[in-house]
């Protein structure tokens, strides 16, 4: 009998050992578990991201106020207008209108008269080409002529030919014309244009 209370005793002891044992287990496992929750809970302090977040804003504001500074360039503008005026146009006939175009009367009959007009190279470049035009206001006329392409009925145009085309730098060209007098006297006074001579 004293065996059987022993070995039942055992038994209680064990089982209550096993039980304290079972008891504390889960115990531990429900603080080990508890105590990460907290954790998770306390650490949204996600406050200073937004303050951040609010200042490169600000920079960007701060950077807007310095794009109106390049405008500054815009005064180079009037610069350029002043340099225009600098150019100064020319009193001087350029290289191309250094011909002295003259009409000079060689001689004159009762009723006619016979001429020239000349063209003298001032210049100190050749001359490639050139038209000149003239009028009698007596009303003579032009009747014949050498020389030149005329044209024209008062005014006349005579423009060069292929062999006289080029005035060299103090070249004289000349072309010759007979014709039929306006009034009594002979015409005088003639005067010859065009875009390559000096008036």
């Amino acid at each position: 009998m004293k065996k059987s209370l022993l070995l039942v005793l055992l038994l209680f002891v064990v089982v209550g050992a096993v039980l304290l044992v079972v008891n504390k287990g889960p115990s531990t496992a429900n603080k080990v578990s508890l105590t990460p929750v907290p954790k998770m809970t306390d650490s949204p302090p996600v406050q200073p991201l937004k303050f951040h977040s609010e200042k490169p804003a600000e920079k960007t504001v701060t950077s807007e106020k310095n794009i109106p500074t390049p405008a500054e360039p815009a005064q180079a503008q009037p610069l350029e207008s002043a340099q225009e005026p600098a150019q100064p146009k020319p009193d001087k006939p350029t290289d191309k209108q250094f011909l002295l175009c003259e009409h000079i009367i060689s001689s004159v009959t009762q009723y006619g008269f016979t001429g020239e007009i000349r063209l003298i190279n001032k210049g100190n470049h050749p001359v490639n080409g050139w038209s000149v035009t003239w009028e009698y206001p007596d009303g003579s006329a032009i009747i014949d002529a050498d020389d030149v392409a005329l044209s024209g009925n008062n005014p006349y145009t005579g423009e060069y030919l292929s062999w006289n085309a080029e005035i060299a730098p103090g070249q004289t060209v000349t072309f010759k014309f007979s014709g039929v007098k306006g009034g009594e006297n002979a015409p005088l006074g003639v005067k010859v244009t065009g875009e390559s001579c000096m008036n």
